[in-house]
C-alpha cells in the first residue's frame, strides 16, 4: 500500500462525446486510508473544441504532421507532376543514434483498415523523433505496408521490426513477428492460409495454422486486444495458463513476449498483475506493449471516425452494424472496436519512461526483441523464369520479324530507334521481362481475347512490335525515357488490360504454363480523397443523405483535403 495510506484500484480514462465537446475524464477507484471504497473524477481537455470566430474559419496548425508526414512514393510522384509537392529529402529524418532507446511494439498502419491513422512509411520517421531504437508494424493479417515501412526505416536509421497481428478462432489478437527471413516466410505462409482457408473478407488463425508456420518467429500476446488478457478478464486464469503453455511450446519461452498494456483502461491494473505474476511463475519476459494506432491524443478524433467508417458505427453508437465474421465461423462476443480514450498513442520515449516509473524493466525488455530480429528480412526481387537459353538473341529476332510485317520496310531511322531500345533493355536485365509478356499477349491473341497496352509501356517501339501496345511509339516519336530511363531509376511497366470476361482465361494459361505458385495475383489499395472523405464522414454524423450530395457535387477534383473549408466557404 503506498505511504499516503491510498489503495488504487483502477484508474482510467473515457473519451466521452467528443464530437459534442464533451470533456475527457479520469475516474480514480480507490480505497482510502480509513478502508473506505471511493471513486473521484477528474475533468480533461476536451479533444475536439468548438471554436467560433466571426471573424474567419478556425485555423489549425499542421506544421508539424506535415514535417513528419512521409508521402508514399506514388503520391510523391503524382503530386510533384502536379507541382503541389517539393522533393522530400529523407535526410531531414535521420536520428540521432545516441538518443535511440526502446522499441514502440504492436503499432498498426493505414494498411489495418479503419483503425489507425499512420502511413506505413511514416512509422519510423515519427519513432525516431520520438527517440526510439526500433518500431514494430503489426497490422491484422497483412505485410501490404511492410515493403515502404522498411524503406523509410533503413533511410532514418530505426530498427524496423515486422510482423502481423491475428485473431485467433476462439477470440483474441496475437502479434508474430519474423526475426529472418524465414520468418518473413512463415508470416506470409500463415496470412495467406488465414485468408485463404476462410470465407472472403473475414481471415481468421487457428492452432494448426500456427503449428505449420511457426519457424522463425516470435510471439505477442496482444495486450488488451490478445486472448490471455480477454480470459484475465473474465476470471479465467486457468485457460490464460494453459494459452501460454500452448504459445511456449510453438515458439520456447526465449520467443514468447507478455505485453504489459497501459492504456487507462478500468481493468487494466487488475489484469496486469495478474500478467505480471504469471510472467514471473512461468519464467517468461514481460514487455511494454498494446496496440498503437495514432501519433498524437488529439488525432484520436480522426482514428475513431475510421473506426466508425469501417465498422458502420454512428458517433453515438457504440457497436457498428458490420458483421464480425462470416456466419459459417464460430461466433464469439467480442468487445467494441471503438477505444474508450485516447490513449493509444505513439508517446516518447521519455513518455512513457513516466508511464512505466515503477517497472523500467519493461521498456528495457522491448531491446530483447530488436536483438532477436535481423533489419534486412524483405525477400529480394522475384527472378522470372527463363523461357529460352538465349533470351536477348531471341527478343532481337522477334523485335525485328515483327517490325518487318508492321512496317515494312525497316529504315535506317526505325533500325535505330529498335537497337537503342534493345540495347537498354537488354543491358538492364530486362529481356525475359519482355519475352513473358510477348507470350502472353500472342497467346491471348491466338485465342482472340481482346488486349492493350497502356501507360509508359506505349512509348516503347519494342513493345509496339511484340504486340504489347496498340499505339506505335516510332510512328509518333514518343520518348523512350519515360518507359525505362536509361539511369535504371525505373522498372519497366508492362500494364496490359485484357477484356473482362476472358481475363481467367489468361490467367488459366499463366498457371498451367508457370506453375501455381508461381502467379500472383496484384491487389491495389483504393484511397479517399476529398469527395469520399466528406461523405463517408458526414454519414458516420448522421448528416442527411440529401445535404451530404449537395455539398459534394460542388466539389470539384481540385479540392484538397487540406483545402476543404475554404473551399466550402467559397461556395
Amino acid at each position: 500500500m503506498p505511504s499516503d495510506g491510498v489503495e488504487t484500484l483502477a484508474r482510467w480514462r473515457e473519451v466521452g462525446q467528443w464530437w459534442a465537446n464533451e470533456p475527457q475524464l479520469e475516474i480514480h477507484r480507490f480505497i482510502d486510508a480509513k478502508g473506505i471504497r471511493r471513486q473521484e473524477e477528474r475533468p480533461l481537455p476536451a479533444l475536439a473544441p468548438v471554436h467560433i470566430s466571426v471573424s474567419g474559419p478556425y485555423e489549425e496548425d499542421f506544421k508539424e504532421e506535415i514535417t513528419l508526414r512521409i508521402q508514399k512514393a506514388r503520391d510523391d510522384k503524382v503530386a510533384k507532376a502536379c507541382g503541389l509537392l517539393p522533393n522530400q529529402d529523407l535526410s531531414d529524418f535521420i536520428v540521432d543514434p545516441g538518443k535511440q532507446r526502446y522499441a514502440a511494439l504492436h503499432v498498426f498502419s493505414g494498411y489495418a483498415f479503419g483503425q489507425s491513422t499512420f502511413s506505413a512509411a511514416e512509422l519510423p520517421a515519427v519513432a525516431g523523433q520520438r527517440n526510439y531504437k526500433a518500431i514494430l508494424i503489426a497490422d491484422p493479417f497483412s505485410l501490404v505496408g511492410a515493403m515502404e515501412f522498411w524503406k523509410t526505416a533503413d533511410s532514418v536509421g530505426v530498427h524496423p521490426l515486422i510482423g502481423a497481428s491475428f485473431e485467433m478462432e476462439e477470440g483474441g489478437f496475437l502479434v508474430l513477428v519474423a526475426q529472418n527471413r524465414e520468418g518473413w516466410k512463415s508470416l506470409s505462409r500463415l496470412i495467406s492460409a488465414c485468408h485463404l482457408e476462410e470465407p472472403r473478407l473475414y481471415p481468421l488463425c487457428n492452432w494448426q495454422r500456427m503449428e505449420r508456420h511457426a519457424q522463425g518467429l516470435l510471439c505477442l500476446t496482444g495486450g488488451d486486444a490478445g486472448p490471455i488478457n480477454r480470459l484475465l478478464i473474465r476470471k479465467e486464469l486457468d485457460k490464460a495458463k494453459a494459452t501460454l503453455s500452448r504459445l511456449t511450446s510453438l515458439y520456447g519461452k526465449d520467443n514468447l513476449f507478455i505485453e504489459i498494456e497501459r492504456s487507462f483502461l478500468p481493468w487494466e491494473k487488475t489484469v496486469n498483475d495478474q500478467l505480471l505474476e504469471l510472467a514471473a511463475g512461468m519464467k517468461l519476459t514481460a514487455v511494454a506493449g498494446g496496440q498503437i494506432t495514432h501519433s498524437k491524443p488529439e488525432h484520436f478524433v480522426a482514428q475513431d471516425t475510421l473506426v466508425c467508417i469501417e465498422s458502420l458505427c454512428l458517433i453515438d453508437e457504440i457497436v457498428g452494424r458490420k458483421p464480425i465474421r462470416d456466419p459459417g465461423q464460430l461466433q464469439i462476443k467480442a468487445p467494441p472496436q471503438r477505444a474508450l480514450n485516447a490513449e493509444r498513442y505513439l508517446r516518447s520515449a521519455t513518455s512513457m519512461e513516466k508511464l512505466f516509473a515503477d517497472r523500467p524493466d519493461l521498456l528495457t525488455n522491448t531491446e530483447k526483441i530488436i536483438e532477436k530480429c535481423e533489419k534486412d528480412i524483405l525477400p529480394k526481387r522475384t527472378e522470372l523464369p527463363v523461357l529460352y537459353p538465349n533470351e536477348e538473341a531471341v527478343l532481337r529476332t522477334e523485335t525485328y520479324l515483327a517490325a518487318q510485317h508492321l512496317h515494312k520496310t525497316i529504315t535506317k531511322k526505325l533500325k535505330a530507334r529498335l537497337d537503342h531500345e534493345l540495347d537498354r533493355i537488354i543491358k538492364s536485365g530486362f529481356a525475359g521481362h519482355f519475352l513473358i509478356a510477348w507470350d502472353m499477349c500472342r497467346w491471348s491473341r491466338e485465342q482472340d481475347i481482346l488486349l492493350s497496352g497502356r501507360g509508359s509501356v506505349v512509348d516503347s517501339a519494342v513493345a509496339y512490335c511484340l504486340g504489347l501496345s496498340r499505339i506505335d511509339a516510332y510512328k509518333h516519336n514518343l520518348h523512350f525515357d519515360r518507359f525505362l530511363p536509361e539511369d535504371g531509376s525505373k522498372r519497366p511497366d508492362i500494364d496490359i488490360d485484357f477484356e473482362a470476361r476472358r481475363r481467367d482465361d489468361v490467367r488459366g494459361y499463366l498457371v498451367g504454363k508457370y506453375g501455381n505458385d508461381h502467379v500472383a495475383t496484384v491487389g491495389a489499395i483504393g484511397t479517399f480523397f476529398t469527395r469520399g472523405i466528406v461523405r463517408e464522414v458526414g454519414k458516420v454524423m448522421g448528416i442527411p443523405h440529401e445535404s451530404l450530395d449537395y455539398l459534394v457535387k460542388r466539389l470539384h477534383g481540385s479540392v484538397s483535403p487540406t483545402n476543404l473549408e475554404q473551399a466550402i466557404d467559397a461556395k
